[in-house]
């Protein structure tokens, strides 16, 4: 029987509350985080916990940082790994631990998110102009063929079949 189970993300990965939450039902049921690829989130089979999950946003390189795990230990955290490059997830069976939670903490993670969203848009868009551009007709001189302003795209069928009546 294997030891790890894996689940798919039920949550956006910058969903802070939406993951600890995730977290802390999922090591309810004896699943304990282990680490992430792509939409995948890995879980260990371990025996049921009641914890507390709290994710500290990655600042700067993606590794084990010893120094940050130590100040935790000393809190009574436990680290557990990493989350898709973005948190260290840590976990602690005292419910009413209290990890730093700080404004500055929380609008950097924001801000994170927010970048890599628009950056994702930004992508998106210059793709829609590529495939679309593939279907502009241009004249050998490299104007656009049309009436005035219009331009007329190419057709993968001919529309008068779809006009006529049998």
């Amino acid at each position: 029987m294997s030891k790890t189970v894996i689940r798919i993300t039920p949550v956006g990965g910058f969903d802070i509350p939406g993951l600890e939450n995730w977290f802390a039902v999922m090591a309810g049921k004896g699943l304990r985080f282990s680490m992430t690829t792509g939409p995948l989130t890995i879980f260990e089979k371990t025996a049921q916990q009641t914890v507390q999950i709290h994710l500290e946003p990655i600042r700067g390189a993606v590794n084990d940082d010893p120094e940050l795990n130590a100040l935790y230990e000393d809190a009574g955290w436990h680290y557990w790994g990493i989350f898709r490059g973005s948190f260290y997830v840590f976990a602690s069976d005292d419910l009413t631990a209290q990890a730093h939670t700080d404004s500055e903490t929380q609008d950097y993670a924001l801000k994170r998110f927010f970048q890599r969203e628009s950056d994702w848009r930004c992508t998106a868009c210059l793709r829609k102009c590529a495939f679309c551009s593939a279907f502009i007709k241009t004249a050998p001189h490299g104007k656009l063929i049309g009436h005035g302003s219009d331009i007329i795209p190419l057709r993968p069928f001919p529309t008068d079949l779809c006009s006529r009546s049998y």
